[in-house]
């Protein structure tokens, strides 16, 4: 899967929630069975999110701490979460249960929903 974003040097909130967005859009494309199965049924899924992102080629710069990414990503969900497009927990109440993932695994809201289909770019709300 190619990202427009390298999620790898995100810096700042707008960017890791540009490519939690490109993230879930691939997510949503394939029909892959291990990719279901690494989402844990989430629609955001931060472990996998976080192995994507630190598996990315950074040429020529050096990639920032993975601890820092991993900070970033985790307020980057929840931001999106107080803004009302993600909610904390699995799609649905009877789907697989991914065992310890309080604050690891988030889903769309109906509002989320419409900001992964919008075209146009940033975070909105």
């Amino acid at each position: 899967m190619e990202y427009k974003t390298n999620g790898r040097l995100v810096q700042t909130l707008d960017e890791a929630q540009a490519f939690i967005r490109e993230f879930i859009r691939c997510m949503r494309a394939t029909h892959d069975h291990r990719v279901q199965v690494k989402s844990h049924d989430y629609d955001l899924y931060l472990p996998w999110l976080i192995e994507i992102a630190e598996n990315l080629p950074v040429e020529g710069e050096e990639a920032p701490n993975p601890l820092a990414i991993e900070r970033l990503y985790m307020e980057a969900a929840w931001d999106l979460t107080m803004k009302g497009l993600l909610r904390p927990g699995p799609r649905l109440t009877n789907n697989q249960n991914a065992g310890d993932a309080t604050g690891k695994g988030y889903s769309l809201t109906y509002l989320g929903d419409n900001w992964i289909k919008e075209t146009t770019g940033g975070p909105a709300v």
